[in-house]
Protein backbone atom coordinates (compact mmCIF):
# COMPACT_ATOMS: atom_id res chain seq x y z
CA UNK A 1 0.00 0.00 0.00
CA UNK A 2 1.38 3.58 -1.20
CA UNK A 3 2.50 5.77 1.69
CA UNK A 4 0.04 9.09 1.84
CA UNK A 5 1.45 12.26 2.58
CA UNK A 6 0.06 15.85 3.08
CA UNK A 7 1.82 18.50 1.47
CA UNK A 8 0.79 21.81 2.90
CA UNK A 9 0.41 24.51 0.81
CA UNK A 10 0.99 22.43 -2.71
CA UNK A 11 0.39 25.21 -4.98
CA UNK A 12 3.28 27.14 -3.97
CA UNK A 13 6.98 26.56 -5.52
CA UNK A 14 8.35 24.19 -3.31
CA UNK A 15 4.66 22.08 -2.98
CA UNK A 16 4.85 21.84 -6.48
CA UNK A 17 7.79 20.23 -7.13
CA UNK A 18 7.44 18.03 -3.94
CA UNK A 19 4.31 16.68 -5.34
CA UNK A 20 5.67 15.98 -8.79
CA UNK A 21 8.65 14.53 -7.54
CA UNK A 22 6.64 12.27 -4.53
CA UNK A 23 3.87 11.44 -6.81
CA UNK A 24 7.06 10.14 -9.24
CA UNK A 25 8.71 8.40 -6.11
CA UNK A 26 5.45 6.45 -5.59
CA UNK A 27 3.78 8.22 -2.87
CA UNK A 28 -0.02 9.09 -2.58
CA UNK A 29 -0.03 13.08 -2.27
CA UNK A 30 -2.94 14.95 -0.85
CA UNK A 31 -1.85 18.75 -0.78
CA UNK A 32 -3.84 21.86 1.31
CA UNK A 33 -4.67 25.28 -0.83
CA UNK A 34 -6.46 28.28 0.56
CA UNK A 35 -9.09 28.19 -2.43
CA UNK A 36 -10.74 25.68 -4.79
CA UNK A 37 -9.59 28.51 -7.74
CA UNK A 38 -6.00 27.50 -6.10
CA UNK A 39 -6.75 23.87 -6.27
CA UNK A 40 -7.79 23.81 -9.99
CA UNK A 41 -5.00 25.60 -11.21
CA UNK A 42 -2.56 23.07 -9.09
CA UNK A 43 -4.47 20.12 -11.03
CA UNK A 44 -4.38 21.43 -14.27
CA UNK A 45 -0.57 22.35 -14.39
CA UNK A 46 -0.23 18.36 -12.74
CA UNK A 47 -2.07 16.01 -14.96
CA UNK A 48 -0.05 17.94 -17.42
CA UNK A 49 3.24 16.62 -15.95
CA UNK A 50 2.37 12.87 -14.08
CA UNK A 51 1.42 10.09 -15.81
CA UNK A 52 -2.42 9.62 -15.52
CA UNK A 53 -1.69 6.45 -12.86
CA UNK A 54 0.72 8.54 -10.56
CA UNK A 55 -1.79 11.40 -10.92
CA UNK A 56 -4.75 9.63 -9.45
CA UNK A 57 -2.84 9.45 -6.65
CA UNK A 58 -3.27 13.43 -6.18
CA UNK A 59 -5.99 14.91 -4.22
CA UNK A 60 -5.92 18.29 -2.58
CA UNK A 61 -8.29 20.12 0.60
CA UNK A 62 -9.08 23.61 1.10
CA UNK A 63 -7.95 24.71 4.14
CA UNK A 64 -6.48 27.86 6.19
CA UNK A 65 -3.46 27.99 8.41
CA UNK A 66 -5.06 31.16 10.13
CA UNK A 67 -7.66 28.81 10.82
CA UNK A 68 -8.81 25.23 13.19
CA UNK A 69 -11.14 24.00 10.72
CA UNK A 70 -10.65 21.32 8.49
CA UNK A 71 -7.40 20.02 10.11
CA UNK A 72 -8.24 17.04 11.02
CA UNK A 73 -10.00 15.80 7.98
CA UNK A 74 -7.05 17.01 5.77
CA UNK A 75 -4.36 14.79 7.75
CA UNK A 76 -7.02 11.66 8.15
CA UNK A 77 -5.59 9.27 6.42
CA UNK A 78 -2.33 10.02 6.08
CA UNK A 79 0.88 8.88 7.11
CA UNK A 80 3.20 11.98 7.05
CA UNK A 81 3.12 15.51 6.98
CA UNK A 82 5.27 17.82 4.82
CA UNK A 83 4.63 21.44 6.05
CA UNK A 84 5.74 23.44 3.71
CA UNK A 85 3.21 26.29 3.44
CA UNK A 86 4.08 29.62 4.34
CA UNK A 87 1.96 33.20 3.52
CA UNK A 88 4.17 35.52 1.27
CA UNK A 89 5.44 38.97 3.18
CA UNK A 90 3.81 42.35 2.48
CA UNK A 91 4.42 45.72 2.59
CA UNK A 92 1.19 46.67 4.72
CA UNK A 93 2.47 46.98 8.71
CA UNK A 94 -0.80 44.84 9.38
CA UNK A 95 -0.57 42.27 6.90
CA UNK A 96 2.97 41.75 8.49
CA UNK A 97 1.91 41.44 12.08
CA UNK A 98 -1.04 39.22 10.96
CA UNK A 99 1.99 37.04 8.74
CA UNK A 100 3.32 36.06 11.76
CA UNK A 101 0.76 35.21 14.00
CA UNK A 102 -1.04 32.69 10.67
CA UNK A 103 2.62 31.21 10.63
CA UNK A 104 2.41 30.75 14.17
CA UNK A 105 -1.03 29.49 14.04
CA UNK A 106 -0.60 27.16 11.20
CA UNK A 107 1.60 25.14 13.65
CA UNK A 108 -0.56 24.97 16.51
CA UNK A 109 -3.84 23.61 14.16
CA UNK A 110 -1.36 21.24 12.17
CA UNK A 111 0.39 20.04 14.65
CA UNK A 112 -2.76 19.90 17.46
CA UNK A 113 -4.27 17.95 14.46
CA UNK A 114 -1.78 15.99 13.58
CA UNK A 115 -1.82 14.17 17.74
CA UNK A 116 -5.72 13.97 17.39
CA UNK A 117 -5.34 11.96 14.02
CA UNK A 118 -2.69 9.67 15.19
CA UNK A 119 0.36 11.12 12.76
CA UNK A 120 3.61 11.58 14.15
CA UNK A 121 5.76 12.41 11.59
CA UNK A 122 6.72 15.36 10.64
CA UNK A 123 9.06 17.80 8.20
CA UNK A 124 8.62 21.14 8.77
CA UNK A 125 9.94 23.69 6.29
CA UNK A 126 12.08 25.91 8.29
CA UNK A 127 14.64 28.37 7.13
CA UNK A 128 18.09 30.08 7.49
CA UNK A 129 16.54 32.84 8.98
CA UNK A 130 15.58 31.12 11.74
CA UNK A 131 19.42 30.89 12.98
CA UNK A 132 21.35 33.81 11.04
CA UNK A 133 19.52 37.05 12.70
CA UNK A 134 19.46 39.35 15.78
CA UNK A 135 22.59 38.76 16.88
CA UNK A 136 24.80 41.65 18.62
CA UNK A 137 26.63 41.06 14.80
CA UNK A 138 26.85 38.95 12.12
CA UNK A 139 28.82 35.56 12.60
CA UNK A 140 30.97 34.56 9.50
CA UNK A 141 29.54 31.32 9.97
CA UNK A 142 26.20 29.53 10.93
CA UNK A 143 25.25 26.02 12.00
CA UNK A 144 22.00 24.10 12.90
CA UNK A 145 22.60 24.94 16.59
CA UNK A 146 22.31 28.83 15.90
CA UNK A 147 18.89 30.42 16.41
CA UNK A 148 17.73 33.68 15.15
CA UNK A 149 16.98 36.06 18.00
CA UNK A 150 13.62 37.21 17.92
CA UNK A 151 14.29 40.74 19.86
CA UNK A 152 17.56 41.29 17.76
CA UNK A 153 18.10 43.52 14.81
CA UNK A 154 17.67 43.03 11.41
CA UNK A 155 14.99 40.74 11.76
CA UNK A 156 12.04 41.50 9.76
CA UNK A 157 8.39 39.90 10.17
CA UNK A 158 9.33 37.65 8.02
CA UNK A 159 12.38 36.11 9.64
CA UNK A 160 10.50 36.08 13.02
CA UNK A 161 8.01 34.12 11.29
CA UNK A 162 9.97 31.72 10.28
CA UNK A 163 12.09 31.62 13.61
CA UNK A 164 9.07 31.65 16.48
CA UNK A 165 6.85 28.95 14.04
CA UNK A 166 10.23 26.87 14.30
CA UNK A 167 10.23 27.38 18.03
CA UNK A 168 6.85 26.73 18.91
CA UNK A 169 6.92 23.30 16.00
CA UNK A 170 9.98 21.50 18.36
CA UNK A 171 7.80 22.57 21.61
CA UNK A 172 5.16 20.31 20.43
CA UNK A 173 7.99 17.80 19.81
CA UNK A 174 9.13 18.45 23.30
CA UNK A 175 5.72 18.52 25.46
CA UNK A 176 4.48 14.96 22.95
CA UNK A 177 7.04 12.61 22.44
CA UNK A 178 5.24 10.87 20.43
CA UNK A 179 5.74 13.23 17.27
CA UNK A 180 8.87 12.73 15.11
CA UNK A 181 9.81 15.83 13.75
CA UNK A 182 12.72 17.39 11.30
CA UNK A 183 13.05 20.65 10.45
CA UNK A 184 14.73 21.48 7.24
CA UNK A 185 16.06 24.71 7.03
CA UNK A 186 16.80 25.97 3.22
CA UNK A 187 18.27 29.14 1.97
CA UNK A 188 17.54 31.04 -0.91
CA UNK A 189 15.78 28.86 -2.76
CA UNK A 190 16.42 28.90 -6.80
CA UNK A 191 16.22 26.27 -9.65
CA UNK A 192 13.66 25.21 -12.31
CA UNK A 193 10.24 27.08 -11.47
CA UNK A 194 7.29 25.59 -12.00
CA UNK A 195 3.91 27.75 -12.48
CA UNK A 196 4.98 29.87 -9.06
CA UNK A 197 7.03 32.36 -8.34
CA UNK A 198 8.73 32.84 -4.87
CA UNK A 199 10.12 35.15 -3.09
CA UNK A 200 13.58 33.49 -4.31
CA UNK A 201 13.12 33.87 -7.81
CA UNK A 202 11.41 37.28 -7.17
CA UNK A 203 15.42 38.35 -7.01
CA UNK A 204 16.41 37.39 -10.20
CA UNK A 205 12.70 38.53 -11.56
CA UNK A 206 14.15 41.62 -10.08
CA UNK A 207 17.66 41.33 -11.30
CA UNK A 208 16.70 40.60 -14.84
CA UNK A 209 13.97 43.48 -15.14
CA UNK A 210 16.32 46.09 -14.28
CA UNK A 211 15.62 46.70 -9.84
CA UNK A 212 19.65 47.08 -9.96
CA UNK A 213 20.08 48.64 -13.05
CA UNK A 214 22.45 51.19 -11.11
CA UNK A 215 24.81 48.61 -9.81
CA UNK A 216 24.06 46.15 -7.30
CA UNK A 217 24.80 46.15 -3.24
CA UNK A 218 27.75 43.61 -1.75
CA UNK A 219 25.54 41.28 0.47
CA UNK A 220 25.56 37.54 -0.45
CA UNK A 221 22.92 34.95 -0.64
CA UNK A 222 22.94 31.21 0.45
CA UNK A 223 22.02 29.67 -2.66
CA UNK A 224 20.20 26.33 -2.82
CA UNK A 225 18.24 24.12 -5.39
CA UNK A 226 14.63 23.53 -5.29
CA UNK A 227 15.42 19.49 -6.35
CA UNK A 228 17.51 19.74 -3.57
CA UNK A 229 15.59 21.08 -1.12
CA UNK A 230 12.70 18.38 -1.64
CA UNK A 231 14.98 16.00 -2.02
CA UNK A 232 15.98 16.93 1.62
CA UNK A 233 12.59 16.45 2.51
CA UNK A 234 11.75 12.77 1.14
CA UNK A 235 15.15 11.81 2.20
CA UNK A 236 14.39 12.63 5.74
CA UNK A 237 11.16 11.16 5.68
CA UNK A 238 12.75 7.80 4.78
CA UNK A 239 15.90 7.87 7.09
CA UNK A 240 14.63 7.86 11.03
CA UNK A 241 18.02 9.23 11.92
CA UNK A 242 16.72 12.58 10.86
CA UNK A 243 14.48 12.75 13.64
CA UNK A 244 14.83 15.03 16.41
CA UNK A 245 17.22 17.18 14.01
CA UNK A 246 17.28 20.45 12.31
CA UNK A 247 18.86 20.71 8.73
CA UNK A 248 20.69 23.42 7.58
CA UNK A 249 20.58 23.23 3.96
CA UNK A 250 22.10 26.79 2.85
CA UNK A 251 24.58 26.03 -0.01
CA UNK A 252 27.43 28.16 -0.59
CA UNK A 253 26.85 31.68 -0.83
CA UNK A 254 27.09 33.75 -3.75
CA UNK A 255 27.76 37.65 -3.52
CA UNK A 256 24.91 39.91 -5.74
CA UNK A 257 28.10 40.83 -8.00
CA UNK A 258 28.73 36.94 -8.54
CA UNK A 259 24.87 36.40 -9.33
CA UNK A 260 24.60 39.14 -11.84
CA UNK A 261 27.74 38.06 -13.73
CA UNK A 262 26.71 34.63 -13.84
CA UNK A 263 23.57 36.28 -15.15
CA UNK A 264 25.07 38.11 -17.60
CA UNK A 265 27.47 35.21 -19.38
CA UNK A 266 23.95 33.28 -19.53
CA UNK A 267 22.43 35.86 -21.63
CA UNK A 268 24.53 39.32 -22.47
CA UNK A 269 21.39 40.79 -23.54
CA UNK A 270 20.18 41.50 -20.34
CA UNK A 271 23.13 44.31 -20.03
CA UNK A 272 20.97 47.26 -19.99
CA UNK A 273 19.01 45.88 -16.86
CA UNK A 274 21.78 44.34 -15.09
CA UNK A 275 24.43 46.23 -13.82
CA UNK A 276 27.15 43.96 -12.26
CA UNK A 277 28.89 47.33 -10.75
CA UNK A 278 29.03 48.28 -6.79
CA UNK A 279 27.24 50.74 -5.91
CA UNK A 280 29.69 52.65 -3.08
CA UNK A 281 28.68 52.57 0.43
CA UNK A 282 27.99 56.15 0.97
CA UNK A 283 25.80 56.39 -2.20
CA UNK A 284 23.97 53.22 -0.77
CA UNK A 285 23.14 55.52 2.73
CA UNK A 286 21.61 57.90 0.74
CA UNK A 287 19.19 55.98 -1.33
CA UNK A 288 18.49 53.93 1.90
CA UNK A 289 16.30 57.05 3.22
CA UNK A 290 13.98 56.27 0.55
CA UNK A 291 13.75 52.71 0.40
CA UNK A 292 12.73 50.38 3.37
CA UNK A 293 13.83 47.20 1.70
CA UNK A 294 17.17 48.38 0.60
CA UNK A 295 17.78 49.57 4.27
CA UNK A 296 17.94 46.14 5.47
CA UNK A 297 19.75 45.04 2.61
CA UNK A 298 22.44 47.64 3.49
CA UNK A 299 22.61 46.30 7.13
CA UNK A 300 23.35 43.00 5.55
CA UNK A 301 26.19 44.53 2.94
CA UNK A 302 29.75 43.68 3.09
CA UNK A 303 29.73 40.55 5.01
CA UNK A 304 30.51 37.26 3.94
CA UNK A 305 28.81 34.23 5.08
CA UNK A 306 29.25 30.29 5.32
CA UNK A 307 26.96 27.75 6.40
CA UNK A 308 27.34 24.51 7.67
CA UNK A 309 25.66 21.62 5.59
CA UNK A 310 27.07 18.59 7.14
CA UNK A 311 23.90 17.04 8.23
CA UNK A 312 22.29 16.98 4.57
CA UNK A 313 25.81 15.59 2.86
CA UNK A 314 26.28 13.09 5.47
CA UNK A 315 23.07 12.33 6.96
CA UNK A 316 20.43 12.69 3.98
CA UNK A 317 23.52 12.23 1.28
CA UNK A 318 22.65 14.86 -0.72
CA UNK A 319 25.00 16.38 -2.70
CA UNK A 320 24.42 20.58 -3.19
CA UNK A 321 24.31 21.49 -6.72
CA UNK A 322 26.46 24.49 -8.15
CA UNK A 323 24.17 28.00 -6.94
CA UNK A 324 25.14 29.06 -10.72
CA UNK A 325 23.22 25.68 -12.17
CA UNK A 326 20.44 26.76 -9.68
CA UNK A 327 20.54 30.04 -11.12
CA UNK A 328 20.81 29.74 -14.42
CA UNK A 329 18.07 27.41 -14.67
CA UNK A 330 15.58 30.17 -12.35
CA UNK A 331 16.92 32.71 -15.24
CA UNK A 332 16.19 30.22 -18.23
CA UNK A 333 12.40 29.53 -16.99
CA UNK A 334 11.65 32.95 -16.53
CA UNK A 335 12.53 34.00 -19.93
CA UNK A 336 10.76 30.67 -21.66
CA UNK A 337 7.38 31.67 -19.46
CA UNK A 338 7.87 35.36 -20.31
CA UNK A 339 8.22 36.65 -17.01
CA UNK A 340 11.07 38.82 -18.51
CA UNK A 341 12.12 39.87 -21.68
CA UNK A 342 15.95 41.58 -22.80
CA UNK A 343 15.67 45.06 -23.88
CA UNK A 344 18.29 44.45 -26.34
Amino acid sequence: MRSKLLITGVNGYLGLHMAIQGLNEGYAIRGTVRSQDKANHCKNYLSKLIPKEQFRQFETVNVDLSKPNGWDQAIKGCDAILHTASPLSTSSRIDKMRMVKTVRDGVKHIFQAALRQNVTRIIYTSSVAAAMFGHNRFKSNYCDEDWSIPSGKPNTHYTLSKTLAERDAWGFAGKFSDLKLTSIMPGLVLGPINNSISLSTELVLGLMSGAFSKGVINRDFPIVDVRDVVSAHLKSLQNNQSIGQRIMLAGHCLHMQEIAETLLSYNPQFKSAINPKLIPTWQLKIFSFFSTPLRQLILEANISRSFNNNKALELLGIRLRDPRESLVATAKDLVRLGLVAANV
